[in-house]
């Protein structure tokens, strides 16, 4: 970027929070600003893209606040526009409703602004980047191509999946503490809607591959037969909790593939009950095989 559009990018977010609007919102208007700017930046537009299906600040919120491990550029510049020292501070009046709110900037923040706008390089880290959870490795498990691999997606939901490579496939389990339907979606982008599924419902039929046309119920739309390749595919209850297993071909024809190297957006959900309907949780996560 040049100094001229960072500090474009930066007045908007100060004016955003001026105007009245939560942070989420201010964050989502942040991330989409910076991905219309160079849609090279992959996750702030995986993260815009999260925001375009949100529905309300709290799920605006999960786009931002799944185990980040450093600050984001947007928590830098909030504490910038929310700063109450006095010292090399610049103050600017904006009437957002009828009494006018002070917002408080530094001269040496929005230099660091400029800066981090200008460099070329992107954080190292998908989750620093990103705000979306990514595996931890440890020098004690086995590659995933050996033996499944574990990775909570929330405290009573578990993915496991071991990389079949010779086959070219991935096999998965997930576990839920309850009775639901469960489901597990690739994304081009981070969003929803356009995303690919593979959804079981207990006490229905084996796990399908499903269209994620929109957020709608009448919009998750199994996939034609002839694509419906899962191998091993089962959903079960077990000891009050919800099982499903499936294995799936990495790279299918017209099918967004599972990438055996770099990395693949993936989004999960869980319902309230055997019945397919809206979420009671969801969240989405990166992950580099």
């Amino acid at each position: 970027f040049s100094g001229e559009s960072a500090v474009s990018v930066f007045c908007s977010s100060v004016a955003c929070l001026a105007s009245g609007k939560s942070e989420a919102e201010c964050r989502c208007d942040f991330v989409q600003e910076l991905c219309d700017l160079d849609h090279s930046l992959k996750f702030q537009c995986y993260q815009a893209n999260c925001c375009l299906d949100a529905e309300d600040d709290d799920e605006r919120e999960i786009c931002f606040t799944s185990a980040m491990t450093a600050p984001t550029f947007w928590e830098s510049t909030t504490a910038a526009t929310t700063a109450t020292s006095t010292e090399e501070v610049v103050t600017t009046t904006v009437a957002s409703d009828p009494t006018e709110a002070p917002i408080a900037t530094t001269a040496s923040v929005l230099s660091t602004v400029i800066s981090t706008l200008s460099s070329d390089e992107q954080p190292s880290s998908t989750a620093a980047a990103t705000g979306f959870k990514e595996e931890e490795p440890s020098a004690e498990v086995l590659p995933c191509s050996v033996e499944f691999c574990d990775f909570s997606l929330s405290d009573e939901f578990l993915m496991r999946y071991k990389v079949n490579s010779s086959e070219g496939s991935m096999s998965v389990e997930l576990i839920y503490d309850g009775v639901a339907w469960l489901g597990l979606a690739l994304s081009n982008d981070g969003g929803m809607i356009g995303s690919e599924s593979v959804i079981g419902i207990p006490g229905g039929v084996a796990p399908q591959k499903y269209y994620l046309g929109g957020k709608d119920t009448s919009a998750v739309v199994p996939m034609e037969d002839e694509r419906q390749t899962l191998l091993n595919s089962t959903i079960e209850l077990m000891n009050d909790q919800t099982v499903m297993k499936f294995t799936k071909l990495m790279k299918e024809p017209g099918e967004i593939e599972i990438a055996s190297t770099g990395d693949n957006f993936i989004l999960w959900a869980h319902g309230f009950d055997s019945n397919l309907g809206y979420h009671q949780s969801r969240d989405q996560f990166v992950l580099s095989l």
